[in-house]
C-alpha cells in the first residue's frame, strides 16, 4: 500500500491536494468521469478545510482488494 500526508493550509496547498488526488486516481485506472468526481470532492474538502477549519492535513492511501483498486483520504 502506498500512503502519504500533506498539509492543507493555503490556497496553493488546495491546488497541490487536487493534483495529488488526480495523480492517484489515474494510477488506479479509474474512468475519467470517476476521476473528475473524486478530484472535485477532494478539492472542495481541501478548500473547506482551509476556509472554515483554518487548515489541516490530507492523509491518503492507495488501497487494493483483490482486483479492485481505490484511494482513501
Amino acid at each position: 500500500m502506498t500512503a502519504g500526508s500533506q498539509p492543507v493550509r493555503t490556497e496553493q496547498d488546495v491546488v497541490l491536494a487536487r493534483q495529488t488526488v488526480r495523480k492517484l486516481v489515474v494510477q488506479c485506472g479509474l474512468r475519467l468521469v470517476d476521476q473528475t468526481k473524486l478530484v472535485t470532492a477532494a478539492s472542495e474538502l481541501a478548500r473547506n478545510t482551509v476556509i472554515y477549519g483554518g487548515g489541516g492535513d490530507m492523509d491518503w492511501a492507495l488501497v487494493e482488494s483483490g482486483i479492485r483498486k481505490g484511494v482513501c483520504s
